[in-house]
């Protein structure tokens, strides 16, 4: 089980019962901090202010906005880093709405209700899948998307890269498009399709 101790979380949901709920979930499993917000206006202020390591955001955060326009938000305007953790939090109905947004997927979703054993499950799962990435992450952070491109090499036919192949050949074939390689790029996405 991950230590969550030191982790702040930020729970979004437009119900106060249910942001109550996933707050005691997170107290559970060891927070440090939870947050809330309430709205798609409020999480993005508080993400902005004080970017927390883990979100757990509810799909349908009310006035016509869900989490997944927030996740778009929040990565089009790099406010969220690579390394936190965005978990949508769904009830069965909208499963399907979540799965279907495949551009820009979260981290991991989650259906309600479920158990703080199911929720430390799933962090644990994408923490390692964060910590893998880690070394990408730093070089792409820091702009040198060539030394990102051949972490992400090196690692791809590694046993410690074998549950991430899809993972790494994807999050290549988008670096490549971020510095104008679309030949490659489109090299990349043909092998993820073959």
């Amino acid at each position: 089980m991950g230590d969550y101790s030191k982790k702040r979380f930020l729970v979004i949901d437009d119900q106060p019962m249910a942001r109550e709920a996933l707050r005691s979930i997170a107290l559970t499993v060891g927070a440090f901090s939870v947050e809330f917000a309430s709205s798609y206006q409020d999480a993005i202020y508080r993400i902005r202010n004080n970017v927390p390591d883990i979100i757990l955001s509810d799909y349908m955060l009310g006035d016509g906005r869900s989490g997944q326009q927030l996740l778009e938000e929040l990565r089009r305007f790099n406010m969220l880093p690579d390394e936190t953790i965005f978990m949508m939090v769904t009830g069965e109905q909208a499963y399907e709405q979540v799965v279907s947004a495949v551009e820009l997927v979260p981290d991991d979703y989650i259906i309600k209700p479920f158990s703080p054993d199911k929720l430390v499950l799933r962090l644990d799962r994408i923490t390692a899948k964060k910590n893998f990435f880690a070394g990408f992450y730093r070089e792409k952070r820091r702009k040198d998307f060539s030394a990102a491109i051949s972490f992400l090499q090196a690692q791809h036919d590694s046993e410690a890269g074998r549950p991430y192949r899809y993972e790494i050949l994807r999050q290549q074939a988008e670096t490549q498009l971020a510095v104008g390689d679309s030949k490659s790029a489109e090299a990349t996405y043909r092998t993820i399709l073959e």
